[in-house]
């Protein structure tokens, strides 16, 4: 595994994957000062609204990163460097394993950049929980656009990650009370705003065990799809 990420490495240096997961944060962590500048938010509601835009930012960011890494594949003979290789399956989740990664050192570097800037580590309990919640509940959606832009196109991806961000966007309100359990884009704003709330309004919120349910099948659906899907994988793509 070890030597697939040293040649992962090496390829994201011929790429832009470093550069997209640097500034992404720095352009969020802008953002964020420039709202905070605008409407007065108090330091713990900063903290909140970072990680909100965080979460409803993070499938477009894993759409890009995955279409970078793909798109590498597809120019290097069609997949020949996934298709040929002798551990064919341990490089894919090594491929999957090594962005996840690095979308976690991006959420940490986000909110330690913003907690530096505006000198405040007032809230370590919640920003550990809420990155532990946000690295866990968005591995589903780099499973989701590997298989699109494999299968599919970059295009296509890209396109799904966009809707994607406003689906999150949308389901922290109302209308996403009994939907977002059918989206995995959206466990990730959902998890996180139920966590928010709870450390907000110091109340307890139980989320009720059908919910759970899908998630969890929703959840081995796209594992064991992608698993046999990728199995029988020969590299063909619709063209673009």
């Amino acid at each position: 595994m070890i030597k697939f990420i040293r040649t992962e490495n090496l390829k994201a240096k011929k790429s832009g994957e470093y550069l997209i997961h640097l500034l992404a944060p720095i352009i969020l962590v802008l953002g964020m000062l420039f709202l905070s500048f605008l409407y007065g938010f108090s330091e713990f509601r900063q903290i909140i609204y970072l990680l909100d835009l965080i979460s409803i930012g993070l499938p477009f960011m894993i759409s890009i990163v995955v279409t970078i890494n793909i798109e590498q594949e597809r120019q290097a003979g069609n997949f020949k460097g996934i298709l040929l290789n002798e551990n064919k399956l341990k490089y894919f989740f090594t491929k999957i394993f090594r962005l996840w990664v690095m979308g976690f050192l991006a959420i940490v570097f986000s909110v330690f950049l913003y907690e530096l800037l505006i000198g405040n580590f007032n809230y370590m309990e919640l920003v550990l929980k809420s990155i532990l919640i946000l690295t866990v509940t968005m591995l589903p959606t780099y499973l989701v656009h590997f298989f699109v832009d494999m299968r599919f196109s970059r295009n296509i991806s890209i396109f799904l990650g966009a809707i994607e961000a406003m689906i999150n966007a949308v389901f922290l309100t109302r209308l996403g009370d009994y939907l977002w359990k059918f989206f995995p884009c959206s466990w990730i704003s959902r998890s996180l705003r139920y966590y928010s709330i709870i450390k907000l309004q110091n109340i307890k919120i139980n989320i009720d065990y059908f919910s759970k349910t899908i998630v969890l099948i929703v959840t081995i659906i796209i594992v064991l799809f992608l698993l046999f899907w990728y199995r029988s994988w020969e590299g063909n793509n619709i063209e673009e």
